[in-house]
């Protein structure tokens, strides 16, 4: 998982994912006992949580704020963290067949193509049956902007 980490940025511990692969021979046992214990006790660390944010522009001259686009920087051991945890639950969805079959996101071999495709080959089986088709859409792009987080966590611990 660390060698498929993308990025070598420097998060706010100082290391990058270049300083980990060079001392993966001797380090990869603890790493992972740490991410290990990490998930068994449920507690990760507030340096893992400090994000350092940097600002890339969207357009090749920026004139203004909108013509930023903000990227958070974290530690290396957050994303291993993440991408162990992701992993694990994906496979357990999978595994017992949790997931709806036309569900796109968060999935291999899937996007937002292939659930286009989808809506479009429903639309035209159904014109095809001579049934007609309402479609509604809805933008949930500020949807958790507005959610009570001790709520949410509240009800995810329950």
């Amino acid at each position: 998982m660390i060698s498929n980490i993308a990025s070598n940025a420097q998060g706010a511990d100082g290391i990058t994912r270049d300083m980990i692969k060079l001392t993966l021979p001797r380090t990869l046992a603890i790493i992972t006992a740490i991410v290990n214990q990490s998930i068994k006790t449920g507690v990760f660390p507030d340096i893992w949580k400090r994000a350092l944010v940097k600002t890339i522009p969207k357009k090749s001259n920026p004139n203004e704020l909108k013509d930023l686009r903000p990227i958070s920087i974290l530690p290396l051991m957050s994303n291993i963290v993440e991408k162990v945890v992701s992993q694990q639950l994906l496979e357990f969805l999978n595994v017992n067949n949790i997931l709806p079959q036309k569900q796109s996101g968060f999935r291999n071999g899937h996007s937002t193509a292939t659930a286009l495709l989808d809506v479009v080959d429903e639309v035209l089986s159904e014109a095809d049956s001579g049934n007609g088709t309402i479609l509604v859409l809805l933008d949930f792009s500020r949807g958790f902007d507005t959610i009570n987080h001790d709520l949410l966590m509240s009800k995810l611990s329950h």
